[in-house]
């Protein structure tokens, strides 16, 4: 799948990791090569960071929508935020109450 080397001559992992910097090159080839494996009428859904927000999935989701315009973008996290998991087993003990959205055991040790 992955080519081209005149165009990117990176690893897929660099590639990944220029992504994940916001890239805007990376991001583009990135979405050109997705865009080759998707089925038709996708729906994407970008992933977001720990911090609930999805900036470089969003922007990958969207370059991809402008080369494949069969597909959809569909932010659904957005307006919500929740504290990162690490901030939270930094002040606690253990994770009795905590609603972290991921399943974890009540008593799973912080430390």
């Amino acid at each position: 799948m992955y080519k081209n080397s005149e165009v990117y001559s990176h690893s897929l992992r660099k590639l990944s990791k220029d992504v994940k910097r916001s890239d805007s090159t990376a991001i583009a080839i990135a979405a050109l090569l997705l865009s080759q494996i998707l089925s038709p009428n996708a729906v994407l859904i970008p992933v977001p960071q720990s911090s609930w927000k999805a900036d470089y999935t969003l922007e990958l989701a969207n370059t991809i929508r402008i080369i494949r315009q069969d597909c959809e973008v569909i932010y659904i996290h957005l307006g919500r935020t929740k504290k990162r998991l690490y901030d939270i087993k930094r002040t606690r003990n253990n994770l009795k109450g905590v609603k972290t959205g991921i399943k974890v055991k009540e008593s799973a040790d912080c430390r």
